[in-house]
């Protein structure tokens, strides 16, 4: 009796294994199907476009419920690259600025010391302050 349940059990299976076997190849016939209709170039693009026009929508359900967030944003990315583009002119006008600055603040705060001719005293070199630094470069 113990041999019969044996085969009984192995038929079933082996019934088993041929139905996951005939649903794993229908499964890769399907997909080779659908890859000859459609390719692996082609899904991917497709999938692209579908999160592409999510992120879209997103982003203009953001900007119509914080406009004003939106406009500062924008803003100050367009000050930036502005600042950028224009990095040069800018940085000659700003040291322009500070040299002519720094030139009224020596001639309307000089301080005047008579140098004398002793060595040891420094205050000729204390009476006069060293200028800004301007674009030295290090070598």
């Amino acid at each position: 009796m113990l041999m019969a349940d044996l085969k009984d059990r192995l038929r079933e299976d082996r019934a088993m294994r041929d139905a996951a076997k005939s649903l794993v190849t229908n499964d890769i016939a399907n997909l080779r199907g659908d890859l000859d209709e459609k390719g692996l170039a082609a899904r991917f693009a497709s999938r692209m476009k579908e999160g592409a026009e999510g992120v879209v929508e997103e982003s203009t359900a953001f900007a119509k419920e914080n406009p004003k967030r939106v406009s500062s944003g924008f803003a100050i990315g367009l000050g930036l690259l502005l600042a950028w583009i224009f990095r040069e002119p800018l940085a000659k006008f700003l040291d322009q600025l500070m040299l002519r600055h720094w030139d009224e603040m020596q001639t309307s705060d000089q301080i005047e010391v008579e140098p004398e001719n002793n060595a040891e005293s420094g205050a000729a070199e204390l009476a006069s302050p060293s200028p800004p630094i301007r674009n030295r470069r290090h070598s």
